[in-house]
C-alpha cells in the first residue's frame, strides 16, 4: 500500500466517521426537518416492486433525492457512487460500461455490451451514446450476471433508469435553473396534470449549453480554429401518459426526443512520445508516455517512396536541424486536457424513443406487457492524428503546394446519394468533395452511425400468499445498425488519388524502381456496414418458500440470437483514359482489381465474375484489344455490391447462437432485518462478426459465458438508521470476448477473439444516520477486484514490435517482403542486418543517410529496409516478438475503488441547510492487456461538495455545488487500436448554483 493510497483511504473513512459521530448536542436545540430513519427504496430488480433490502441481488439504488443530492446528471457521475462500476467513453460515440470487471473489450461497433442499459425496464439498443439524465424517480444498478430476467447482454450487470411517471394528485411540477463556470446554462423542468380522473400526463424537458472544457492551443494560431472545444449544446423533451382503464388495468406510454449539436470530444488526447525513427506505429516512441505529435515521416512512408513524392514530406529533411517545417509549431503540452488540433470536432446526435407498457391484475397474479422503439443517428468528426501538421512542400508534380482533403457530403447517404456519388466518380478530391485545401498535413476522421430497434416483452407473475410463486415471460428484440467510416488525409488517401501507385495492372516493375502512375481514385468513406440483430427468448423464475425464513429461487432463460451482416467497400480505381487510352479529358474509371485481367496479363478476373462480365471482357479484348476490354470492365461498379467480397471469398454473412442462462438462489432471513443469500448465475452474451476480408481469417468471435458464484448479506439495523450490504463473488469466464491489440496471429488478422478469465471480488456499502445525531448521514462504498487473463496466446504489441528486446531492430519494408499482416513493419536481428547495410543501400534496398537523413538508427541501420532483400540473404524477419499476457489484469479494472459521502443538516429560519461532501478514489488500472506502466491510468481521486437550502414548504431550493475541487486531470480509460492509444480524461473543476421552484404536486 503506497502513501497516497493510505492517505486517501484514511481521509475518506476517518473523515466520514468523524462527521458521523458529531455530538448530538450540536443540533439538539432544533429539530431536524428530516426523519432520522433511512428511507427504504422500492425497486423492481426482479420485475416486481419490492424493498431493496429484500432482494437477494447485489445492487445500488438511488431515489430522486439521492440523484439530486449527488448531482448524478449522467452515467459517468453514477459510476462514482456504485462499487465495481466503471465508465469509459470510446472513439465511436458511445461509452463502455463495466460492472465487476465485465464490460465490452471488443473492437466491434456491433458487439453486445456486457452491461445492459434500460429505461423503465425496456432495453436500449447496443452502442447507446452518452445519456443526459433528468426527471428520474429512481436508478437501479444490479451487479453480476442478470441474464435470466434482462437478457443476453447482462453478463456484467444491469443499469435501469426509471423516469418519473404522471400521478393523479392534481397539477404540479417544478422548474430548475442552473448557471456555472464555462458559461454553463442548464434548465430542467416538469409539469404533471390530470386530463380526467383516469388519465394523466407528465411533460419534462432539459436544455443544456456550456463552453468547452478543453483548451485548443492551436486557437489563435490557425485561422478559424476555436480556442476551446468539448462543449455542450443539447435539448431533450419527454412526454409520458398513464391511463387507468379500470382498477386492475393500466396502460402507459412515453415519447422522448433528444438532440445534440456541439463539439463534444469522444476522446481527449493521444498518448505519444515523438519517435526518432519513422517506422513505429503511429510515429510514437514505444514504451514511453507523452503528449507529443507523431513523427510526421511515419504515417504513410510507402506511398511517398513508391511514387517518388518524398519531397512532399520531410523525408528529405528540408530543415537541416529538425527535418520539419511547421507554420504553427506545437507548444509543449503538459496538461492532459490541452490539445493542438486544426480540425474542430463535430458531434451531432438525434434520438427518438417510444415506450409503452400495460398491466392487468388478476385474482391470482398479474399480466404485463412492455414495448419499446428507438431510432437514433450520430455523426462525429474529429482530428484523427491529434496534431496540427507540418508543411507539405510544393513539388514538380504539384507546384501549387496545395494538398486538399476529401470529405463526405452532409447528406443522409454519402456513398451513393445525390452528392459525391461513388459510382459517378464524385468521391474524393478528384470528384470535388473537398474539406480543405491546406498546405500542411491534415487527417480528418468521420463516423456516422444509426440504429433502429424495437423490443417486446410479455410477463405473467403469480401473487399467491402461499409458498410457491412464479414468473413466466417471453421477449423479442430486433435492431438494424448502419455504420460508415471515413478518414480523409492528404498524406495518404488523397495523395494516392492524385498520383497513383506503382503496382497497378500487375506490371513487372523492379522492386526498387520509383514509379509514378496517373490519377487514382480512392474514396474517403471506404466502408459501409448494415447489421441486423434478432433475439428471441423465453424465461421463467420459480420462487419457493422452503420455510418462513428460507427461500429458493430457480430461474432459467432460453436464448436464440441471430446476426446478419451486409457490408461494402470503396475500392481503388484508375483513370485508364489518362494512363492507357490517351484521352485525359474524359476520365474512364476502372477498378484496379479488374485492370490486369482486362489487359490479359492475369488469369484472375477479380470482381468481373461476380458481375457476370468476364465473358464480355474476353470478347471485347478479342475484338478490339485492351481498350475495348477496359470499356466493358468500367461497368463494374466502383462501390462494391453488398457482401461482394464475402461472397467471392465464401465468407459467412450470418451467424446464430443458442444458449441457456439462469440462476439459482438460496436466501435466508436470519432475523427480520438481516438477509443472507448464496447464488449461482450463468450469464451469456452472443458473439459477432470480424470485419476481415481474407479467406484464411477468423470471421467470427464466439459467444461468451460466465459462471458466477456469490455470497451476500443485507441488513437494516439500529431502528432502521443503519443500512449494510456486502458480497463476495467469483466469476469464471469461458470465452470472454476480447480485442486483439496486435491484429496479427498465425498469419491471420484477428481483431476479436475469445479467451478465458477469472474475476474474484468483494464489495460493501454502508449508509448510516446516527440515532444520536439524526442531522448527519454517512455513506461508504468499497470494491476489490482481482482479475486475470487465462488461456490466452502470446500477443504481438503493434506499438512495440520488439517488446524492448535489444537484439532486434524494427524496420519498414517499403517495397516488398514484410510478413503477412504486418503492414510493412517487421523486426530482424541487429547482428544479422548490420553486415548487409552497405550492399542494401548500394542497390536501393535501403534508404541511406543521403536519401533519408532522418531514418538512420544510431548503429547505422536504415529504418527503411526492404524485407525481401534480407530474406534473400538469409535473414529471418518476424512480424514482432510475442508478449506473454497470460496472468495479466483485464483492462479497465482497478483493484480498489472507494466512495465516501457525508452530509449534515441544520434547521434555519424558513427552512433547512444541508452541507454535503463526496470523495471518490480508485487505484490504477491498465488501458491494455499488456499491462504496461506507460499505459496505466494511475490512481486518482476526486472531491465534490455542495450546500443546499430547502424551504419549509419544500417549494424552493437553492444548491451551490462544486465538482472536482482539486481540478485534477486523470485518465479515465483509453482506446488501444492497432495504430494509436487514445484516452479520455476526467472533467475539470466545475461549479455553479441551481435554483428550483416546485408547485402543486411536483
Amino acid at each position: 500500500m503506497n502513501n497516497q493510497w493510505g492517505t486517501s483511504m484514511i481521509a475518506g473513512t476517518v473523515g466520514s466517521l468523524v462527521v458521523g459521530l458529531i455530538p448530538a448536542s450540536i443540533g439538539a436545540a432544533a429539530e431536524t426537518s428530516r426523519t432520522q430513519l433511512l428511507e427504504e427504496i422500492l425497486v423492481t430488480a426482479q420485475r416486481v416492486e419490492e424493498r431493496e433490502s429484500e432482494v437477494p441481488i447485489a445492487m445500488s439504488a438511488f431515489n430522486e433525492a439521492d440523484i439530486e443530492d449527488r448531482r448524478i446528471i449522467g452515467i459517468g457521475e453514477l459510476s462514482l457512487f456504485v462499487p465495481s462500476m466503471g465508465y469509459v467513453p470510446n472513439n465511436v460515440g458511445d461509452a463502455t460500461l463495466s460492472i465487476r470487471g465485465v464490460g465490452s473489450l471488443t473492437q466491434d461497433a456491433d458487439a453486445d455490451p456486457g452491461v445492459s442499459l434500460h429505461i423503465n425496464e425496456v432495453p436500449l439498443a447496443p452502442g447507446q451514446p452518452p445519456l443526459e439524465l433528468y426527471d428520474l424517480t429512481r436508478i437501479e444498478v444490479l451487479r453480476g450476471p442478470q441474464s435470466t430476467l434482462y437478457g443476453r447482454n447482462a453478463t456484467g450487470g444491469v443499469v435501469n433508469l426509471i423516469t418519473t411517471k404522471p400521478t393523479f394528485d392534481g397539477p404540479g411540477g417544478y422548474l430548475d435553473l442552473e448557471a456555472g463556470n464555462e458559461d454553463l446554462r442548464r434548465l430542467r423542468g416538469a409539469m404533471n396534470f390530470n386530463v380526467v380522473d383516469s388519465f394523466a400526463i407528465r411533460l419534462a424537458g432539459l436544455f443544456l449549453d456550456r463552453d468547452g472544457y478543453t483548451d485548443n492551443l492551436a486557437g489563435g494560431q490557425v485561422p478559424g480554429v476555436p480556442n476551446e472545444i468539448d462543449g455542450r449544446d443539447l435539448f431533450s423533451i419527454r412526454t409520458t401518459a398513464i391511463w387507468r382503464i379500470t382498477d386492475h388495468t393500466e396502460v402507459w406510454g412515453l415519447y422522448e426526443r433528444f438532440d445534440e449539436d456541439d463539439d463534444r470530444l469522444l476522446w481527449h488526447n493521444r498518448l505519444c512520445k515523438t519517435a526518432q525513427m519513422p517506422v513505429t506505429r503511429a510515429g510514437c516512441e514505444p514504451g514511453e508516455f507523452g503528449l507529443e505529435a507523431h513523427n510526421p515521416n511515419q504515417p504513410r512512408i510507402n506511398t511517398f517512396l513508391a511514387n517518388g513524392l518524398r519531397g512532399m514530406i520531410p523525408l528529405g529533411a528540408r530543415d537541416a536541424e529538425t527535418g520539419l517545417v511547421f507554420r504553427y509549431p506545437r507548444p509543449v503540452i503538459t496538461d492532459l486536457r490541452d490539445v493542438h488540433v486544426d480540425i474542430a470536432p463535430i458531434y451531432e446526435y438525434q434520438q427518438d424513443l417510444f415506450q409503452i407498457g400495460a398491466s392487468h391484475g388478476l385474482d391470482w397474479g398479474e399480466f404485463s406487457f412492455l414495448g419499446g422503439y428507438q431510432d437514433w443517428r450520430l455523426r462525429s468528426v474529429y482530428d484523427h492524428d491529434w496534431s496540427v501538421g507540418h508543411e507539405l512542400a510544393a513539388i514538380p508534380e504539384n507546384p501549387s503546394g496545395l494538398w486538399p482533403v476529401a470529405k463526405l457530403p452532409d447528406v443522409e447517404d454519402p456513398l451513393d446519394g445525390p452528392v459525391c456519388n461513388v459510382n459517378a466518380g464524385q468521391v474524393g478530391v478528384l470528384g470535388g468533395c473537398v474539406y480543405a485545401s491546406p498546405s500542411r498535413e491534415m487527417w480528418r476522421s468521420e463516423t456516422r452511425k444509426s440504429r433502429e430497434a424495437y423490443s417486446l416483452e410479455l410477463r405473467l407473475r403469480s401473487t399467491s400468499d402461499g409458498r410457491f410463486n412464479y414468473l413466466f415471460g417471453a421477449s423479442y428484440q430486433h435492431t438494424d445498425f448502419h455504420s460508415l467510416g471515413a478518414a480523409g488525409n492528404n498524406d495518404y488517401n488523397d495523395t494516392w488519388a492524385l498520383f497513383g501507385g506503382s503496382y497497378v495492372a500487375n506490371r513487372a516493375v523492379d522492386p526498387y524502381e520509383i514509379a509514378t502512375e496517373p490519377p487514382f481514385r480512392i474514396a474517403t468513406g471506404g466502408f459501409e456496414d448494415n447489421v441486423q440483430f434478432e433475439s428471441y427468448s423465453e424465461f421463467a423464475e420459480v420462487y419457493v418458500d422452503l420455510t418462513d425464513k428460507l427461500k429458493l429461487t430457480i430461474a432459467g432463460r432460453y436464448n436464440r440470437d441471430e446476426k446478419r451482416l451486409a457490408e461494402r467497400q470503396v475500392v481503388p480505381a484508375l483513370d485508364v483514359n489518362a494512363r492507357y487510352l490517351g484521352e485525359p479529358d474524359e476520365p474512364l474509371w476502372v477498378r484496379a482489381d479488374a485492370i490486369a485481367y482486362a489487359f490479359g496479363v492475369s488469369a484472375n478476373p477479380g470482381p468481373l465474375d461476380f458481375y457476370g462480365l468476364t465473358q464480355a471482357v474476353d470478347a471485347a479484348r478479342a475484338a478490339g484489344g485492351p481498350s475495348a476490354a477496359l470499356q466493358v470492365a468500367s461497368t463494374a461498379p466502383l462501390l462494391t455490391a453488398w457482401n461482394e467480397t464475402r461472397t467471392i471469398l465464401g465468407l459467412p454473412t450470418k451467424f446464430d447462437w443458442e444458449a441457456v442462462s439462469g440462476r439459482l438462489v438460496l436466501d435466508w432471513r436470519v432475523i427480520d432485518d438481516v438477509l443472507t443469500y448464496a447464488s449461482y448465475a450463468r450469464g451469456y452474451r452472443p458473439g459477432g462478426f470480424n470485419r476481415v476480408l481474407s479467406a484464411t481469417a477468423q470471421t467470427e468471435y464466439g459467444r461468451e459465458d460466465v459462471n458466477s458464484y456469490e455470497l451476500g448479506a443485507k441488513a437494516r439495523l439500529a431502528a432502521n438508521s443503519l443500512s449494510l450490504s456486502a458480497a463476495v463473488f467469483f466469476n469464471d469466464y469461458e470465452d470472454m470476448q476480447l480485442a486483439s491489440h496486435a491484429g496479427v496471429r498465425s498469419g491471420s488478422i484477428v481483431p476479436n477473439r475469445n479467451v478465458d478469465s477469472e474475476i474474484l471480488g468483494a464489495e460493501f456499502e454502508v449508509r448510516w444516520r446516527p440515532i444520536f445525531a439524526p442531522q448527519a448521514e454517512v455513506e461508504l462504498g468499497y470494491s476489490w477486484l482481482q482479475t486475470e487473463l487465462r488461456k490466452i496466446e502470446p500477443e504481438i504489441d503493434p506499438l512495440w514490435l520488439s517488446n524492448g528486446d535489444p537484439s532486434y531492430v524494427e524496420l519498414y519494408s517499403f517495397a516488398s517482403g514484410a510478413p503477412a499482416g504486418s503492414s510493412g513493419r517487421y523486426v530482424a536481428r541487429i547482428d544479422e542486418v548490420l553486415p548487409l547495410v552497405d550492399a542494401a543501400i548500394a542497390i536501393g534496398a535501403a534508404f541511406g543517410p543521403d536519401q533519408v537523413p532522418a531514418g538512420i538508427y544510431p548503429n547505422g541501420i536504415p529504418a527503411l529496409f526492404d524485407g525481401l532483400f534480407l530474406q534473400q540473404n538469409g535473414v529471418e524477419i518476424l512480424p514482432g516478438i510475442p508478449v506473454d499476457v497470460a496472468g495479466n489484469r483485464i483492462p479497465d479494472t482497478p483493484e480498489h475503488t472507494l466512495h465516501s459521502g457525508i452530509s449534515y443538516t441544520w434547521d434555519v429560519p424558513f427552512g433547512a441547510v444541508t452541507a454535503r461532501w463526496d470523495y471518490y478514489w480508485q487505484s490504477s488500472s491498465y488501458l491494455t492487456i499488456f499491462n504496461r506502466r506507460h499505459e496505466s491510468t494511475g490512481e486518482w481521486e476526486q472531491h465534490d461538495a455542495s450546500l443546499i437550502y430547502e424551504s419549509l414548504d419544500a417549494r424552493w431550493s437553492v444548491r451551490a455545488w462544486i465538482r472536482n475541487i482539486g481540478n485534477e486531470a486523470h485518465i479515465l480509460g483509453g482506446y488501444r487500436g492497432q495504430v494509436n492509444q487514445d484516452f479520455s480524461v476526467t472533467e475539470p473543476r466545475a461549479y455553479g448554483v441551481s435554483v428550483r421552484y416546485s408547485f402543486g404536486r411536483p
